[in-house]
C-alpha cells in the first residue's frame, strides 16, 4: 500500500519531517520524496497519456471522436 502525505513545511515540525523524509528517500527505494510541482507535472503527464490513448482507441474502433473523449474526461 502507498500513502501520499501533505506536509506544511512552513512550520518547524513540517520542516523537520521534510528533512527526515529527504534523508530516508536517499537511503533506499522504500520512500519516494516529491514536491507539489513534481506531482502536478506527473498528473498532467498521466492525463495527457490517458487522453492520447482514448483518442487513438476511439479512432481505431470508429466509436469515439475527440469531443466525446474530452466530454468523458470533463474537459
Amino acid at each position: 500500500m502507498k500513502h501520499i502525505i501533505e506536509i506544511d513545511d512552513s512550520t518547524k515540525r513540517g520542516k523537520q519531517l521534510v528533512e527526515i523524509l529527504k534523508i530516508l528517500s536517499k537511503k533506499g527505494e522504500e520512500i519516494e520524496f516529491k514536491s507539489i510541482n513534481d506531482i502536478d507535472t506527473l498528473l498532467e503527464k498521466n492525463e495527457d497519456e490517458s487522453l492520447g490513448r482514448m483518442i487513438e482507441e476511439g479512432l481505431e474502433s470508429g466509436i469515439a471522436n475527440k469531443e466525446e473523449v474530452l466530454k468523458k474526461l470533463g474537459l
